[in-house]
Order: C-alpha cells, then sequence, then structure tokens
C-alpha cells in the first residue's frame, strides 16, 4: 500500500511539472516594450517566471520590482498562431494602458518578462505572462 501511494506521489509531482511549459518569447517581450527607456534584465525575466506559474497576485510579491504588468489569455486548442502572436495577446494591451507611466523612465530603468504556456484543458490553452520593471534612481 505505501508503494502504491510513493508511485501516486511521484506522477503527482511529475504532472504538476509538466503543466507549464515556459515561454519562450524574449523577442515578443522586448518589442512589447521598444517605446520604452527599459534595458533587458535577465534576473527579472526569471522573477517573472517564477510569477507567471503562480496564481498568488503579483502586487503582493515582494521582489525587486518597481513596476509590473501581468495578462492571462485563453486559446482555442486549434488555434495556429506563434508563441509571440500568443503572447502579444496576452500583454499588449496592458502594456499600452500604462503608456504614460512608462514613458517616464529615466535611462537605466530595467525589464524582465516570461510567461508559461499551459495545455491541460480539453478545450484551451492559456498563456500567463508578467513583465517586472525596476526604475532608475
Amino acid at each position: 500500500m505505501f508503494f502504491l501511494l510513493l508511485i501516486s506521489a511521484i506522477f503527482t509531482v511529475n504532472d504538476a511539472e509538466e503543466r507549464w511549459i515556459t515561454v519562450n518569447a524574449t523577442e515578443a517581450y522586448k518589442e512589447l516594450n521598444s517605446k520604452y527607456n527599459v534595458t533587458w534584465d535577465e534576473s527579472l525575466a526569471s522573477e517573472a517566471l517564477e510569477l507567471a506559474k503562480n496564481p498568488v497576485d503579483v502586487k503582493d510579491h515582494k521582489g525587486e520590482a518597481d513596476k509590473f504588468v501581468k495578462g492571462k489569455e485563453y486559446f482555442d486548442k486549434n488555434d495556429g498562431s506563434s508563441m509571440d502572436v500568443k503572447v502579444k495577446k496576452t500583454l499588449e494591451q496592458k502594456i499600452k494602458d500604462r503608456h504614460d507611466e512608462f514613458k517616464r523612465f529615466k535611462s537605466g530603468a530595467r525589464f524582465g518578462c516570461n510567461g508559461v504556456f499551459n495545455t491541460t484543458s480539453p478545450t484551451y490553452d492559456f498563456v500567463s505572462s508578467v513583465c517586472l520593471y525596476k526604475k532608475h534612481k
């Protein structure tokens, strides 16, 4: 009996790890932020990945970032769009909505974005993406 519980626990952990596919869309994130005075930062991108996987509200996160944008978008299983297109659809309007705020970034400001793609639903997939911004002081 103990053996069956152990095997079940191992498969449960593996299933949880496999439900997230890291979004490889750095160029899309950079393009979305190209109008602003920000430089790509890998450490912020790594932090953003953890937040994209986590259902906890980003504003409760006590990380390095001063500002953030988070988006989640659902796509039909048959949607053949590229990952870059899906990422842009997920965040584009949210970033545009903060255009005036982001335009005020001074030289030296940094950003990092990342996301995950979830394919576990039988009818839809979704992208969850986060961008973090650190103002230059």
